[in-house]
């Protein structure tokens, strides 16, 4: 597992402002400075150029400008680098360029600086616009995803020749499954390479498989609208596997003629790479969902997108394992507030709050004091609201986990109370003569039920089949942990006599 500082790519190269002329037969523009360019393991983009790309006549910035480039992020937002690194003579293209400021080489020669937040490093010698053009694949290798995708294919058989085991047959099976949307599609394809040349006699020879999901949207996108998606599927995944796992860097690609330009896309992400899956903490497989892989995404998608933090927070305790007890707790409670919220948007509170602060209303209704009629109906909107405990059991008990209703509702006032200690008292209340020893660990054993939970209203919103939730529980090796804590939250199960579904 990597470090974010640690460099994945660095070469030398001739860079210059996209948009100058090449002349024909060159290989970059006669303006084109000499530097390096460094890509670190979270994505951070920098090039260092030996000369002055600032005070390049084609960028034609006046002096004040040029003074302003060091405290003007936005100076430069609609200008990109293009270049050319000595590494197989791949192009690269610098987009969002924010200016790092100027020094001096040894020999007193100007040396400017330079971050990008997209770089596309191609396989192509040739410079085009990706301005003038949209890429029309997104394709991801889901390298160590292999205990998750069971997907094996390769396999050997030994062929008798003249009644002795003298020869051997590989064979393998990659069928391509393709899944339509509205917006698009997205496949999930294996390649087999080969290390050998046809015909030619070898002592060695390999196979090696490689798994790839691509995203192929309706009409061209920018590399920002591929690095989004990128992110929705990278979330998916995490959702559908149950752990997050950083994805290696996607290539981007689009038809040129006869050819096909493609290039690995690189952006800043505020992770490091992780360790491969592992199945002891998978909730799902991908034989259990391929079938309604493509409409579960679909339909992520656009849950994501139109609902918000409901549908990403409990992702981003996913991805860090970092957090603060504290923190980690009403984060969770943040986002399932979130998504009910989004569920059940005109979900209100006890009726009998309600009906008092009415009356009340109804008995200022002549009173020439509008501010207190203007209050009352505040009070009454606020008060009026589900209380926690309400949201909680409400998002959690159409779940196919057979919780028995008293100790949901149990569980969900004890995670109203601790976020109240949290809010408004700092912790646990003085009163009750508790040791924040005991406080922290009460959080840890709400939190991991409620991390479950939420986890599976969200596998369920997405339109996970219900046997396949339920066999999270029943079938899957965290099953176990699952149940453990649960039942450590003070969550039951209804019993075998009185459901047809058990664990």
């Amino acid at each position: 597992m990597g470090k974010s500082s640690d460099v994945i790519f660095e070469s030398s190269g001739y860079f210059w402002w996209f948009g100058e002329e090449t002349p024909e037969g060159g290989l970059a523009p006669r303006s084109a400075m000499p530097g390096t360019l460094t890509i670190l393991e979270n994505g951070m983009t920098m090039l260092v150029v030996t000369g002055s790309l600032i005070e390049s006549n084609f960028l034609q910035l006046d002096r004040s400008t040029q003074l302003q480039l060091d405290t003007d992020l936005d100076a430069l937002k609609e200008r990109s680098i293009a270049g050319k690194v000595y590494d197989d003579m791949q192009c690269v293209y610098l987009r969002q360029i924010a200016y790092r400021g100027a020094s001096r080489t040894i020999d007193h020669k100007t040396s400017e600086n330079f971050e990008a937040a997209i770089c596309l490093l191609g396989n192509t010698p040739t410079i085009r616009n990706p301005e003038s053009f949209g890429f029309s694949r997104l394709s991801i290798e889901l390298s160590d995803l292999e205990a998750w995708l069971r997907n094996d294919a390769l396999v050997v058989d030994a062929a008798k020749a003249d009644e002795k085991c003298q020869s051997h047959r590989v064979s393998y099976t990659a069928e391509q499954r393709d899944y339509n949307f509205e917006e698009g599609a997205i496949s999930l394809r294996t390649d087999i390479h080969c290390d050998a040349c046809e015909g030619i006699a070898i002592r060695k020879i390999g196979f090696e498989q490689h798994d790839w999901i691509d995203y192929l949207p309706s009409f061209p996108q920018s590399p920002e609208q591929l690095k989004q998606e990128f992110g929705h599927i990278e979330e998916y995944l995490a959702l559908l596997s149950g752990s997050y796992y950083a994805l290696h860097w996607p290539l981007i690609s689009s038809a040129n003629g006869d050819a096909v330009d493609s290039y690995t896309l690189y952006f800043l992400r505020n992770q490091q790479r992780t360790r491969p899956l592992e199945e002891w903490t998978f909730w799902t497989i991908l034989p259990q969902v391929r079938d309604k892989f493509g409409s579960m995404y679909a339909s992520w998608r656009k849950r994501r997108r139109e609902s918000g933090a409901g549908f990403y927070l409990h992702l981003a305790a996913l991805r860090s394992s970092s957090m603060y007890i504290e923190h980690r707790f009403v984060n969770l409670i943040w986002g399932i507030e979130s998504l009910h919220r989004t569920l059940y948007p005109d979900a209100k509170g006890p009726s009998s709050d309600r009906s008092i602060i009415e009356a009340l209303i109804a008995k200022f209704k002549d009173d020439s004091n509008s501010d207190q009629r203007r209050w009352l109906k505040q009070q009454l909107q606020r008060d009026t609201e589900p209380t926690l405990q309400d949201r909680i059991v409400q998002t959690f008990e159409t779940l196919p986990w057979d919780i028995d209703r008293s100790s949901l509702n149990c569980f969900a006032e004890k995670c109203q109370r601790r976020r109240n200690d949290i809010s408004h008292f700092g912790g646990p209340r003085k009163d009750r003569n508790e040791s924040y020893e005991a406080f922290l660990q009460d959080l840890l054993i709400l939190s991991a039920a409620l991390s479950h939970l939420y986890h599976a209203a969200l596998l369920k919103e997405i339109d996970i089949p219900a046997r396949t939730l339920r066999s999270c529980v029943s079938d899957m090796p965290i099953g176990h942990r699952i149940k453990l804590n649960l039942t450590r939250a003070g969550l039951a199960f209804v019993k075998e006599s009185q459901s047809e579904t058990t664990f």
